[in-house]
């Protein structure tokens, strides 16, 4: 029988651990260690899923949860297969998580790698939100993978590699985020060897300048929409200034002096 799961792989130990004959041998133990055990067991079922949820699945989405700060209308405790954002291939035991779309809910926080777990989730969605950090390399893990829409965020970092592993893949997007390299191995493999058919990694940003996708671009990066702009000095851009630019650069620089003087 599937045991309920709490915040963290290592709180599951006890939520198995309450199983009926486990329960029957303490009532010969001392007083004091039953009462131990009842009250660990209340903490860890206060912040668990319900009996009927799978076990990985249970870690991750409560992981998720904690990761965005707890801003999700969930109700811990309840079936999860019944949360808001959430499908599931069933109702009761033995359902699995196969949607997440989580999108445009003013989300904070990052993506757990506990996300991984979910290896029967097809479609996430958590777009047009403010989360942040690195996509966990643990993507790879969900096989069954075929819409991931990340854009509208701040992801940083790389597109990594084991996303390759999501053979199924169809729709990937990432833009408007602040990604700076991405493994040319494992989005070419999706391309060329996959069937992703769609993919957007356009509008990439630094905090400090608007530049795109680190270059050189990978040569399968013309199946997907991409941009790129080669970091560059401003020496070397001053050395290399033609005419035209120059008026324009002056220009500019004249608008810019004027703006902050009448501020």
């Amino acid at each position: 029988m599937q045991g309920y799961c709490s915040i963290g792989c290592e709180a599951s130990t006890w939520a198995t651990a309450a199983t009926p004959l486990n329960m029957l041998s303490l009532l010969s133990a001392p007083l004091t260690q039953l009462l131990t055990f009842l009250l660990l067991a209340t903490v860890v079922s206060a912040g668990s899923c319900n009996l009927t949820d799978n076990r990985q699945d249970c870690v991750a989405i409560l992981d998720l949860y904690y990761a965005t700060n707890g801003m999700l209308n969930w109700s811990i405790g309840k079936p999860i297969c019944t949360w808001p954002g959430i499908s599931c291939s069933q109702l009761g035991i033995d359902a699995r998580v196969t949607q997440l779309n989580l999108g445009n809910l003013a989300l904070q926080g990052y993506l757990p790698d506990t996300l991984g777990m979910l290896d029967q989730l097809q479609a996430l969605n958590v777009s047009h939100n403010s989360l942040s950090g690195s996509i966990p390399d643990s993507i790879g893990n969900c096989s069954q993978l075929e819409s991931l829409d990340l854009s509208h965020d701040q992801f940083t970092g790389e597109v990594p590699a084991s996303l390759s592993s999501c053979s199924k893949l169809t729709h990937f997007a990432a833009d408007h985020n602040s990604l700076t390299s991405w493994s040319s191995h494992g989005l070419c493999e999706l391309i060329y060897l996959g069937n992703l058919s769609k993919c957007d990694l356009s509008e990439q940003s630094t905090f400090d300048s608007d530049l795109s996708l680190a270059c050189p671009l990978p040569a399968c990066a013309d199946k997907c929409q991409a941009s790129c702009q080669a970091p560059v000095s401003y020496t070397h851009l001053r050395a290399h200034e033609t005419p035209e630019h120059l008026v324009c650069r002056l220009l500019l620089e004249k608008k810019k002096k004027n703006n902050a003087y009448n501020k």
